[in-house]
């Protein structure tokens, strides 16, 4: 019985005579001193071995011995180094009829736009650009076509078979397969992929740039943004100062019954919260505009953390003082009122003429009207807050016209029946078709203890209503005598 070997020849075993195994051994042997110099020979030796495993399994031979004959004829087939020229051609082969495969070889995805540019011997990034701009244009202009275009994308990638042995690949550039072919597909493959990637590397490199630069720009303008509204809103707390007879800081002490330090403290911490995330982002968009790298010291994280550390200071303070802020089941009442269709109601501000010598905020409208005092006296300042009056007309005649008051109550550390003796007090009264309203007056340094007075009035169209002191008023047009700072004040108390 002949001599048998078994050996693995691109991972695929065979069996072959002992003289088939000595001459294929010897083929290979050449093929490997003859590339030895090459920076590809791994690769193109590789491929030699895979057609060889290949032709071989065509021809049945994969549970059969291998005859020398057949390993003879194989290397007539593949051709010898001797029958190789410069240009690696093998004489007399004709070209193969090309047929598309997936070159999973120069692949960014799935390899179908390579497979396109070996099968038509073009550059890939040609197809990979114009399927990329269907897709971006598509979607631009809101058309479905951008999903149909995915789905022709994901489609090819299944049908079409990827390029994996040496013949396929020799089949998707349409060339033989012999060693000629194969060393020059895989230089050139090598070639196409570096070309490529580079090309792409290029195109991706300067897509990327750009979409920095419009993010950068984004962000920044975001972090302007929310730098303006910081700076606003610092600058409200400035118009507040100037508004009312005392500090931003004395006025959140009165409010919540803290100390002053820890009202400045809260203030300095609201900013910070604010600011910081904007500066962050002005931060950010300029190193993605200009392409910078951060410095060692990391002030994105120095920014992070001082942040982080104002948010939590300032969230501890909230909770801290939560207890002061208003309670929400402030007071409330509703009193029925006698009137006739065409009465006339007259408002009278108790004591507003004690108040002549001081700064005075008041305007009206057909529906509203405000009045507030402050004296700034240093340790005396003071305000006076008259409730805010409102006025509510139906379309037609009210049979049971009536009026309705309420405030919020601070808790500011108060006992449970101090805070119902607070809701239980009389700010106005209504007697002989005279309507009362008392001023709450605030001494610098005093907790408030109720704010959000209001009396809102439900009656008729035909209803007169009449304030006469300071200001007269029929609620029939509008006035504003009062400096424009005072506003803040009546937007923070009203």
């Amino acid at each position: 019985m002949e001599d048998i070997i078994k050996v693995s020849i691109a991972g695929v075993a065979f069996t072959l005579e002992k003289e088939a195994h000595i001459r294929l051994e010897n083929y290979i042997s050449s093929l490997e001193k003859h590339y030895v110099a090459n920076p590809n020979a791994d690769e193109i030796v590789n491929g030699i071995e895979e057609r060889i495993s290949e032709i071989l399994s065509e021809k049945g031979y994969r549970g059969s011995v291998v005859p020398v004959s057949v390993v003879e004829e194989l290397i007539s087939i593949l051709g010898s180094v001797e029958d190789l020229d410069e240009d690696y051609v093998i004489k007399d082969k004709p070209e193969v009829k090309r047929r598309i495969y997936r070159d999973v070889g120069n692949k960014l995805i799935g390899g179908v736009c390579s497979g396109w540019g070996a099968y038509f011997k073009a550059d890939p990034i040609i197809f990979r650009l114009i399927f990329s701009l269907a897709v971006i244009l598509s979607f631009a202009f809101k058309s479905e076509l951008f999903l149909l275009w995915i789905v022709i994308y994901i489609l090819m990638w299944i049908i079409t078979p990827a390029a994996v042995t040496s013949f396929q690949k020799c089949q998707m550039r349409g060339e033989e397969n012999n060693i000629g072919s194969i060393q020059m597909g895989v230089e050139s493959g090598s070639r196409a992929a570096r070309k490529s990637f580079e090309g792409t590397h290029k195109v991706l490199s300067k897509i990327s740039r750009i979409l920095a630069v419009f993010c950068g720009l984004v962000v920044v303008a975001v972090g302007l943004c929310g730098i303006f509204v910081t700076i606003v809103g610092s600058l409200g707390l400035t118009l507040i100062d100037a508004a009312i007879p005392f500090s931003a800081a004395d006025f959140m002490t009165m409010v919540t019954n803290c100390s002053k330090w820890v009202s400045v403290l809260f203030v300095i911490l609201a900013v910070l919260v604010a600011a910081l995330p904007a500066v962050a982002l002005v931060y950010g968009g300029i190193l993605l505009i200009f392409n910078l790298k951060s410095p060692k010291w990391r002030p994105g994280l120095v920014m992070f953390l001082l942040w982080f550390v104002s948010l939590a200071g300032f969230v501890s303070i909230m909770i801290s003082y939560a207890a002061n802020f208003p309670d929400n089941n402030g007071y409330y009442h509703q009193e029925k009122m006698t009137l006739s269709a065409n009465d006339t109601i007259f408002v009278e501000y108790v004591d507003c003429k004690k108040y002549n010598d001081c700064q005075v905020l008041v305007n009206g409208d057909k529906w509203e009207y405000n009045l507030f005092y402050a004296n700034e006296s240093g340790d005396s300042a003071m305000m006076v807050c008259y409730p805010h009056l409102e006025i509510h007309r139906s379309g037609g005649f009210i049979e049971n016209p009536y009026l309705v008051s309420s405030s919020v109550v601070l808790q500011n550390g108060l006992s449970l029946n101090e805070v119902e003796e607070i809701r239980n007090g009389v700010f106005w009264s209504y007697s002989g078709k005279t309507l009362y309203l008392s001023p709450k007056i605030v001494q610098k340094g005093e907790a408030m203890t109720d704010i959000l007075r209001r009396v809102a009035l439900r009656v008729g169209p035909d209803v007169t209503i009449v304030v006469k002191e300071p200001v007269p008023h029929r609620f029939e047009d509008s006035f504003d005598l009062t400096d424009w700072k005072f506003k803040a004040v009546l937007e923070l108390l009203d």
